[in-house]
């Protein structure tokens, strides 16, 4: 970096356009180094598209966001990948294009936990195309969590990222749609009701009599990590939870209460 700088301070004997490539390449390692504005990100996985951090969603003061419960709002996912350049990897990416829509409604997630699960599950699907693995992850790129709600990159080379303020406005909304606000003093109540409720619906033999949770490690395990529980236990219930869609043709539904509804 040192070299760097020293070299631009002799900027009057370089070329306008070495002048330019100098500050580009400075503006990028700046980047690097104060990395808050960026996804945690491999750098050795250079297919992983980085983008601008969006802030997470938030109630007013002394409120805190959970789940809404699943009467009262219906997850959405599309049936198919919207963007890309080969149908055969559209169809090998559909799992991680959905999972990504319920990774997104999974109230209080941050978008960097979508980030990482929908490049993992990219990374595991192109690996079956080998030589053409590349050009899988290509087609994923186009499909990452920067596109949600509807939103077409196009289907060619060409493809057009969307704004960084699209990005993180579209994450916000599906965020105030499935989250509802709680008094901060009963969060945790909430959100272990939220998990009892659900497991009463898709896996009651984790509960007791009194319809509890049996396990109390479970709990304890997920602590700090509640959105990251969730959204496996969603994942693993897709088939009855979560309402597949064509997004051409149907918009995503919204819950029945005012979005954000505080309790």
């Amino acid at each position: 970096y040192f070299h760097i700088i020293a070299l631009t301070t002799d900027a009057g004997k370089m070329s306008s356009c070495t002048r330019t490539l100098l500050g580009a390449i400075l503006t990028a390692l700046l980047q690097d180094v104060l990395s808050m504005n960026y996804w945690r990100n491999d750098h050795t996985k250079d297919h992983r598209v980085r983008f601008n951090r969006c802030e997470s969603f938030s109630c007013k003061a002394f409120y805190r966001p959970v789940q809404k419960s699943e009467q009262d709002f219906r997850l959405f996912a599309p049936n198919r990948c919207l963007n890309g350049m080969k149908e055969e990897y559209s169809e090998a990416l559909t799992k991680c294009c959905q999972n990504k829509y319920i990774c997104a409604q999974m109230c209080g997630a941050d978008l960097q936990l979508c980030f990482e699960s929908y490049w993992e599950c990219a990374e595991r699907e192109c690996a079956q195309f080998k030589e053409q693995k590349r050009e899988c992850l290509g087609d994923a790129g186009r499909n990452d969590v920067r596109f949600l709600m509807n939103h077409s990159s196009g289907r060619g080379l060409g493809a057009n990222s969307p704004k960084s303020e699209d990005i993180c406005g579209n994450y916000l909304s599906l965020q105030q749609q499935t989250c509802d606000c709680v008094p901060e003093a009963e969060h945790e109540k909430h959100l272990k009701k939220r998990l009892e409720d659900h497991l009463r619906l898709h896996e009651p033999k984790l509960l007791n009599e009194k319809g509890r949770l049996k396990d109390k490690r479970l709990w304890k395990d997920w602590k700090g990590k509640r959105p990251e529980m969730f959204m496996r236990l969603f994942t693993k219930a897709k088939d009855t939870v979560v309402d597949i869609v064509d997004f051409p043709n149907q918009p995503p539904k919204k819950s029945s209460k005012d979005e954000g509804a505080e309790l």
